[in-house]
């Protein structure tokens, strides 16, 4: 079967969906890549898989620009024939997911995080909330990666509760992220590895290193991540050199070794305001890093609450710098029964073969039908 995946970034695609993409080319599938081009997208290369570039706005909702989405990706669906569509992210859930029924071609739709429009009453949530209620009529099936989501559509009608189910995810490589022992201390280093976007709760990690720091704490707080200097949820360029001539935060770029940064650190922070389940957080679990972060939908469900890590609440410096001093007050033999739980949960709950088997039933159910 010619399985196309349909993501808003090459980038997206590499980070997240390559381990789905290798266990469909060994189950004997055909894979096309369609994305925006990146610096990822060369890398999507690989035998059995085929890169298609489209570009995609995936700030704003401008009607030009959609309508022009829905008539390029229509144009890629009518030239390379792909007998089902995984979509992610929203516009490929709407758009594509519109262009493939008026090509009588099925697809599955994952809802793999609200996105910032939902965390806002707009015009612009209200807007996605339509465009999903008409879209996901069309779609054979609806993955969601967590409860929240699924109910939260459900509740508003979005989507036929029939064709829904959940996901851990994007699961996580369990024999490819072995556990990490901790390193010496204290002192102890905190990392946020995420976007650095306000919705991410980078401020709020930022403030609160600010704050442990002036308090005489000796520890050291690393926020990494890819910038987004044009969104309004974007943290300003001057914002983030701020914090580092505090001296209270280490800035660092992104990187594709997350396993050297993860080796360095004692515990993994994600003070985020929504999510879908975050990629950091199951890097973090399966590596047996105690975790801190938000007692929200996406970010709850990788914490056992005082077992792997601590839930504070949302949209709250004050909540993370007394997490941050009740983790510091833990002995490093605390914090190695704390990771030793958190690969334990990676194990039980994450596993990205979870994904594969999901993904394996819908497709067989959609061959034989």
């Amino acid at each position: 079967m010619r399985i196309a995946i349909v993501i808003n970034t090459s980038w997206n695609i590499w980070n997240f969906r390559m381990g789905l993409i290798d266990y469909l080319i060994a189950q004997g599938h055909e894979v096309l890549a369609i994305a925006p081009e990146d610096g990822y997208s060369e890398r999507l290369i690989k035998p059995g898989c085929q890169y298609v570039s489209c570009k995609m706005d995936n700030k704003g909702t401008s009607v030009t620009n959609d309508l022009a989405l829905f008539l390029r990706l229509r144009s890629i669906y009518k030239a390379y024939k792909p007998e089902l569509l995984l979509h992610y992210t929203i516009k490929p859930n709407i758009y594509g997911t519109l262009a493939a029924a008026t090509l009588g071609l099925p697809a599955v739709s994952n809802i793999s995080g609200l996105g910032t429009v939902f965390l806002h009453q707009r015009l612009s949530s209200m807007l996605a909330q339509w465009l999903y209620r008409f879209s996901l009529r069309f779609t054979k099936h609806v993955f969601f990666q967590n409860e929240d989501d699924l109910r939260l559509f459900q509740s508003k009608k979005l989507v036929n509760p029939s064709k829904c189910s959940l996901l851990p995810g994007s699961g996580i490589n369990l024999e490819k992220l072995r556990p990490l022992p901790l390193p010496p201390g204290p002192p102890y280093r905190f990392l946020m590895a995420s976007r650095i976007l306000y919705d991410k709760g980078a401020h709020h990690f930022a403030e609160a290193a600010m704050e442990m720091k002036a308090k005489g704490y000796t520890h050291e707080f690393v926020l990494q991540g890819f910038t987004d200097f044009d969104s309004k949820a974007g943290i300003p360029f001057e914002t983030l050199k701020k914090w580092e001539a505090s001296g209270a935060l280490i800035w660092k770029d992104p990187t594709d070794r997350i396993e050297q940064s993860m080796n360095e650190a004692h515990i993994v922070v994600l003070p985020s305001y929504r999510e879908g389940t975050p990629r950091s957080l199951l890097e973090a679990a399966a590596f047996a890093r105690p975790i801190i972060t938000t007692d929200v939908p996406g970010c709850r469900e990788v914490v056992q609450k005082g077992k792997n890590g601590l839930l504070c609440e949302p949209y709250s410096t004050k909540h993370v710098v007394a997490a941050m001093e009740e983790m510091a007050s833990k002995t490093p033999d605390e914090l190695r029964e704390m990771a030793r739980q958190s690969r334990e949960i990676a194990e039980a709950k994450f596993d990205e073969q979870i994904v594969f088997k999901a993904y394996t039933k819908v497709i067989k159910k959609l061959a034989m039908s």
